[in-house]
């Protein structure tokens, strides 16, 4: 019965511990998201400040859901001039276009 117990009781702090984990992880994602649309930027700041968030490549759709207060538009414009000035590279074409930071 006390094995039993102890097993039960170590089962549940590690259930509270990994949910924890989760809450900290969301929190940390929940603040990154809202330190780019926290101050009003042009367009091209807050994809700017998007794009430097992400390692490797990402897609429109990435920035989309850092930026939700912009339109697809302001989106598409943005990472055209990006890619004007270096700071990126696109590739790939249609649904499959994604891009990379340079700078």
């Amino acid at each position: 019965p006390f094995l039993a117990m102890r097993e039960r009781e170590s089962r549940h702090f590690n259930d509270e511990s990994t949910s924890i984990g989760t809450i900290l992880a969301a929190y940390k994602d929940f603040e990154d998201r809202f330190e780019i649309v926290e101050e009003k930027l042009p367009a091209i700041e807050m994809v700017r400040k998007a794009t430097q968030q992400r390692i490797g490549k990402f897609n429109k759709q990435d920035i989309r859901e850092l930026c939700p207060a912009l339109s697809v538009s302001s989106i598409e414009g943005s990472l055209r001039k990006l890619v004007a000035e270096g700071e990126l590279r696109r590739e790939g074409r249609g649904k499959s276009t994604f891009y990379v930071r340079l700078k």
